[in-house]
């Protein structure tokens, strides 16, 4: 077996364990990128496109393998919001300070979870949005991604269609 980090077929993390958490319960920036990517099952290309190409996946790589270890705001920044986390959250670990605590982090979570729930009730109360969800999810995950892209083609153009407030 290899000794990479990574799975070279799929471009994800190998090895969800190894090196991420200090004596103290601490984790690096290293390491929770790692484990991040291992939980969310993403690869390195996923957080280049969420980031919207402010952080390439090579760089990423190179977090994970422990070659940059002192990235910039921006980089932390662009981090952050490829791999869908609280900036802040992001911040103490590259900055080695434990994770948040329990309340905050429950609030954090509670949010999360009542904007799923208000999403949720949409969907029920659209037989719509229902049926487009249904029919999502019986196909393989390329056609759902062509189909995710077609929808945020179609709200892009909404919004360039929509007339422009005068100020004045």
């Amino acid at each position: 077996m290899s000794n990479s980090i990574f799975d070279e077929k799929n471009n994800m993390i190998d090895k969800p364990g190894e090196g991420s958490a200090h004596e103290e319960g601490q984790e690096s920036l290293k390491g929770y990128v790692k484990r991040l990517l291992k939980q969310k099952k993403m690869t390195l290309r996923e957080v280049q496109r969420r980031s919207g190409g402010q952080i390439t996946q090579a760089y990423v790589g190179a977090i994970v393998k422990g070659v940059h270890s002192n990235p910039t705001v921006e980089k932390l920044k662009a981090l952050a919001r490829g791999l869908g986390v609280d900036e802040d959250e992001l911040f103490r670990a590259a900055r080695g300070l434990p994770n948040c605590e329990p309340s905050q982090s429950w609030a954090y979570d509670s949010k999360q979870t009542f904007a799923f729930l208000e999403l949720m009730q949409r969907i029920v109360m659209n037989a719509n949005l229902l049926s487009i969800l249904e029919e999502l999810a019986d196909l393989p995950p390329d056609a759902q991604m062509t189909a995710l892209k077609a929808i945020k083609a179609l709200s892009e153009a909404k919004r360039e269609n929509r007339p422009r407030s005068k100020t004045g």
